[in-house]
């Protein structure tokens, strides 16, 4: 029954708004990375700058410094021609390398491969068998098997097969949930992503408008915006903090840094979009707390008393006091009714083990001396 009161409805809806709000920043933020511009640009920072190093540490698939001169050799005896790229399937003309150093001609070589990659898929830049295509299509990392156990004559000779690294099983579906498999830097997962974004942002609007209406309370607004501003600043705190990382470390970061600023690129105007919303929306609240509150160690205001000093009880305000009648010491009690005296006699208490009066006889007068006296 927790759902159905109007707290438990209340703060489910939040919930809910929080939760797909957060979908929809993700995915405006995918939809922007998996742009053409965007995507072509992660493609070619991730294999000139990671993927390439790898192969050509752990294979003969890579660009390696030996093979490049070779490549230049080529290039300058027949710029008008395409170079022989092992097994990648991308045509790179002579002319786009001819006389360029190490760094750019593996840059251009393997944006030509990201232009390719985007429009066909991860199987589409690789002129090799289907077994292999699903390994390097997917740089290792969602393939189902691993390249070592691949049939003896499936690559070209001359090429080792790359120990490319492979995700957990159990990481696998995570990822692509959230979105990110082989296909994500496509036109085909572009498109994929772009056509259920208006989708998520009706849902997270329409849950947003849900929670203000079923909260009857003063904080509607305020909560609506706490919510908002809870769903866009985590990420920005993970992009600072890599960013801390990467002034500390710059050697270990230097390969990722163009990645990096892709991401921000990416990610964080939508996350910041959400953040300042968030802000903006706790400004009247921020404001009125601060007008209307009370300053610490400020006493507490008193009406004044009229003459005769007394106040009627129709004019008491929290916080107030009766006044004490005329004539009143500090210690005393206002009487009862009017001409009332104290008591008079002895107070003093009866003597240890004095007897008491019999069951249903009267009370002595207060002030009498105890019996047996």
């Amino acid at each position: 029954m927790y759902m159905f009161n109007a707290t438990g409805l209340r703060r489910t809806l939040h919930t809910l708004f929080g939760t797909v709000l957060v979908g929809a920043l993700w995915v405006t933020a995918l939809t922007g990375l998996s742009s053409r511009p965007t995507a072509t640009a992660m493609l070619t920072e991730l294999g000139a700058n990671v993927l390439n190093p790898y192969l050509v540490a752990h294979g003969g698939i890579g660009v390696s410094e030996s093979t490049y001169a070779t490549l230049q050799k080529t290039a300058a005896a027949h710029p008008s021609q395409a170079i022989p790229l092992s097994i990648l399937s991308v045509q790179v003309l002579g002319s786009d390398i001819a006389k360029k150093p190490y760094s750019e001609g593996v840059r251009v070589i393997y944006s030509k491969m990201a232009n390719v990659y985007y429009d066909k898929g991860p199987s589409g830049f690789v002129n090799i068998p289907p077994d292999v295509q699903k390994i390097i299509g997917s740089f290792g990392l969602f393939g189902s098997q691993g390249a070592s156990s691949l049939p003896p004559g499936t690559l070209p000779p001359g090429v080792n097969a790359p120990q490319l690294p492979e995700l957990p099983p159990f990481l696998k579906p995570l990822f692509t949930i959230v979105g990110l498999n082989p296909t994500t830097l496509t036109a085909a997962g572009h498109a994929s992503i772009a056509s259920i974004l208006l989708w998520w942002w009706v849902a997270a609007l329409g849950l947003g408008a849900l929670a203000i209406v079923f909260n009857s309370s003063d904080k509607r607004l305020s909560s609506a915006a706490w919510t908002v501003f809870h769903a866009g600043y985590p990420l920005l705190i993970i992009v600072a903090l890599i960013w801390i990382f990467s002034l500390f470390k710059p050697d270990i970061f230097a390969p990722f840094r163009g990645m990096f600023a892709l991401f921000v690129g990416a990610f964080v105007p939508a996350y910041a979009g959400a953040t300042v919303v968030g802000v903006l929306g706790l400004i009247p609240t921020l404001l009125a707390r601060f007008r209307g509150g009370a300053k610490p160690g400020a006493q507490r205001e008193t009406a004044p008393v009229p003459a005769g000093g007394s106040i009627p009880m129709s004019g008491m305000q929290p916080g107030m006091y009766p006044p004490s009648s005329p004539g009143m010491q500090p210690g005393m009690y206002p009487p009862t009714s009017p001409g009332a005296q104290p008591p008079t006699g002895d107070m003093s208490p009866p003597p240890y083990g004095s007897p008491m009066p019999p069951y249903g006889s009267p009370m002595p007068p207060y002030g009498s001396p105890p019996q047996g006296q």
